[in-house]
């Protein structure tokens, strides 16, 4: 019910697409190994919060110079987070800070 007016309304947030999910596969996470050579946290952990995006970010990724992972450099060993998520915060999300991409 619209607070004020009195009027129902059928609630729409169900079927809104969120920035990233157009396109969307459960098997997102497999695709981005397959092409970028990836860690298998690294690949879940982008897809999980970049959704569709991941392909954009796993684009800024550099090699690792190592046969595996090929790419994702991570910020921290033991952890999901690689470098290009920093690259793609600053020049696609407004990242000004590091407080803005710790934010992310």
């Amino acid at each position: 019910i619209c607070e004020g007016r009195g009027e129902e309304r059928k609630c729409t947030t169900l079927d809104i697409t969120l920035h990233g999910g157009r396109g969307y596969t459960s098997n997102l996470a497999i695709k981005l190994i397959q092409k970028h050579g990836m860690d298998h946290s690294v690949a879940q952990h982008l897809a999980n919060t970049y959704g569709t995006k991941a392909w954009d970010v796993c684009e800024l990724s550099a090699p690792t110079g190592r046969p595996y992972p090929r790419f994702g450099t991570r910020i921290v060993p033991d952890h999901p987070y690689i470098t290009a998520e920093i690259v793609y915060a600053a020049r696609f999300e407004g990242a000004c800070t590091v407080e803005d991409v710790v934010a992310r």
